[in-house]
């Protein structure tokens, strides 16, 4: 059974393993939880020296927030010293905290603590593995593997040999490192950072070093519309 929920907070509560009961109808329930919560209950400390452990993190997290969800090392911000660690929590207040105290300490050494601000993903198709539209509304016909591009139905797609039918290159159709993907990215972004107005209110978006200009002062895409006039209105109730 899969759950559709647009409410965080319902998320949230599913998110939790002991609001599940053991069983249903005599039915044993194994709920399978995602690995990451939604962005905003998350939080990032960047270049955490290699040598502590992610084990000594979550400890030494768990032993301060009791609602932390997962602490993972973000893939690819792996160097010889350092990396990149999302710290999820389950309570807002857990998370309120550790943003407004701005740092945490693990082996006697003081790390950063910043909101997690997700990066544009794009919507791709699962039948055609193209960008910008879903299965209901593709054309394609039949559904390609994102391995090698055959029908699905054809043939053993377990195994079969990865080329990218975009741009032929030796990945999946679906990764990032497509350049055809890419550069619907770049300008999906381009058009954000246009009209940022078209984001909801809640919604802040990291922009990606690849997909910045020069000139760029600000890597985060923000409503900022909505956002002022939630304060105005905020202002005019209070002085009312």
């Amino acid at each position: 059974m899969m759950v559709l929920t647009k409410c965080m907070e319902i998320f949230i509560h599913l998110c939790i393993l002991v609001n599940y009961p053991q069983e249903v109808n005599n039915i044993k329930i194994e709920p399978q939880l995602p690995k990451y919560l939604p962005p905003p209950f998350s939080v990032l400390i960047k270049f955490v020296h290699n040598h502590i452990s992610i084990d000594e993190i979550r400890q030494e997290v768990k032993s301060k927030y009791f609602s932390q969800y997962s602490c993972n090392e973000l893939i690819g911000t792996k160097t010889n010293r350092t990396r990149h660690v999302r710290i999820d929590f389950t309570e807002r207040k857990d998370y309120n905290t550790i943003l407004n105290n701005g740092q945490i300490s693990f082996c006697s050494q003081l790390y950063t603590v910043s909101e997690f601000l997700e990066a544009p993903k794009l919507l791709i198709c699962s039948k055609c593995n193209s960008p910008g539209h879903m299965k209901k509304q593709c054309q394609s016909k039949y559904d390609r593997c994102r391995r090698c591009g055959g029908d699905r139905i054809i043939g053993d797609h377990v195994e079969c040999s990865i080329k990218c039918h975009h741009c032929s290159g030796e990945h999946l159709s679906t990764d990032y490192k497509c350049p055809i993907l890419a550069d619907y990215r770049f300008e999906l972004v381009k058009e954000l950072k246009r009209h940022p107005e078209r984001l909801p209110e809640h919604v802040q978006l990291f922009i990606p070093a690849q997909c910045r200009d020069r000139n760029d002062r600000s890597h985060v895409i923000t409503n900022y519309q909505k956002n002022e006039q939630k304060v105005e209105q905020h202002i005019i109730q209070h002085l009312t």
